[in-house]
């Protein structure tokens, strides 16, 4: 099954962040300090009560992140010579456009990420990305996969912004029925 296909008819969301009714005090508060970087991502995740990432408000049209290894899906390229071949990003040009470094060869090529798939590692080998929905850009590893319905469990380790030596409220928190498009191999 070409599971990329999936991510080619995602709608965008629009991020209206727009309309400016802050009405916050230019002042501090000693008492009640403005929230972290790390505090607001933790109360966007916790302030939808969902479960699961595919019905999240936060899904978007782009899943390819650096560092991430994918499949390719195009059967054309070389004459089919890449095809089912996994590489590693190494960079991403306008959210769609992948730079591919091959596992196997080190050649490198630029691909649009509707010619990519995510790569599923084996349980509790190697990390995850969470490449979309609610729990986009934290960083896990796979506990365990329903190959029926085309998802996995992910336990939570950290998120890839998160780079503060502040405790990780999510972190072994188990994210359960991710769909394979959510989640790719991240070295």
């Amino acid at each position: 099954q070409n599971l990329g296909k999936k991510r080619k008819n995602v709608p965008k969301t629009s991020n209206s962040n727009s309309s400016n009714n802050d009405n916050s005090d230019s002042s501090v508060n000693v008492d009640n300090p403005p929230p972290s970087k790390k505090q607001k991502i933790y109360k966007s995740i916790n302030h939808d009560s969902s479960s699961s990432s595919s019905s999240s408000p936060q899904k978007h049209d782009y899943w390819i992140y650096p560092n991430l290894v994918v499949k390719i899906l195009n059967k054309t390229l070389s004459n089919g010579k890449y095809y089912k071949k996994k590489g590693k990003i190494t960079k991403v040009t306008n959210r769609y456009i992948a730079d591919i470094k091959l596992l196997d060869t080190n050649k490198k090529i630029r691909l649009d990420q509707d010619q990519l798939e995510t790569v599923i590692p084996a349980i509790n080998k190697g990390k995850v990305m969470i490449v979309n929905g609610k729990y986009c850009n934290y960083i896990g590893k796979i506990v365990s996969v329903n190959v029926k319905s085309y998802s996995c469990n992910v336990k939570l380790i950290y998120h890839i912004d998160d780079n503060s030596d502040e405790p990780n409220p999510l972190e072994n928190k188990i994210i359960e029925n991710l769909d394979y498009d959510y989640v790719c191999k991240y070295i």
